[in-house]
């Protein structure tokens, strides 16, 4: 089973992908002669790098049963994730990711039986239809959770649901600062 393909997913790399060759056109203005169709062309070139990982990504991404067992295949390799007679269950929730911003994502969650998140999809990604067929087929129950949480909160709640970083962005954006000042200044 493969994430459904959806209008938004192109939509959204085709906006990522001009606003970073835009940014870098604007960065380029700094420059004159040949440094400045360097910084263009390795703009290009970043905007069009991601735009191929993020497809190849796409394309490498399924769930697949596999001798009983639940197997998650993506760019990086697979893993298993649960048997057939695993005591877990699925959590469908909604993520508030905060005011400023208004977003949602819609996951579900794959719990094993720790109560420890096996997997998160975004169910914007994954058709409904397969969501539950793969539900029914390891005979988990469906728990809908009908608060909507903040990152945080969805963390404490469902250990391993989303990465600290994107709990805690303000100290993952600090951390980053403080390592790139570091590393500036020691160089």
């Amino acid at each position: 089973m493969r994430p459904s393909q959806r209008g938004t997913y192109s939509r959204g790399r085709g906006v990522s992908a001009a606003a970073w060759v835009l940014a870098s056109l604007l960065y380029s203005l700094r420059f004159h002669g040949a440094s400045r169709v360097v910084v263009v062309a390795l703009g290009v070139a970043i905007a069009a790098g991601a735009i191929g990982l993020m497809s190849l990504s796409r394309r490498q991404t399924k769930l697949t049963m596999l001798n009983g067992a639940l197997v998650f295949s993506g760019i990086f390799g697979s893993r298993m994730l649960l048997t057939q007679n695993s005591r877990g269950r699925v959590v469908n929730v909604e993520v508030a990711w905060g005011k400023t911003s208004g977003r949602r994502s819609r996951l579900w969650l794959l719990m094993n039986e720790k109560g420890r998140t096996a997997i998160g999809l975004n169910r914007d990604m994954w058709g409904y239809e397969q969501l539950e067929s793969l539900r029914q087929d390891l005979g988990l129950p469906l728990v809908v959770d009908d608060t909507a949480r903040r990152p945080a909160e969805l963390r404490r709640v469902y250990p391993g649901s989303i990465p600290w970083w994107a709990a805690h962005p303000a100290v993952a954006t600090s951390l980053v600062i403080v390592v790139v000042a570091v590393l500036v200044l020691v160089s």
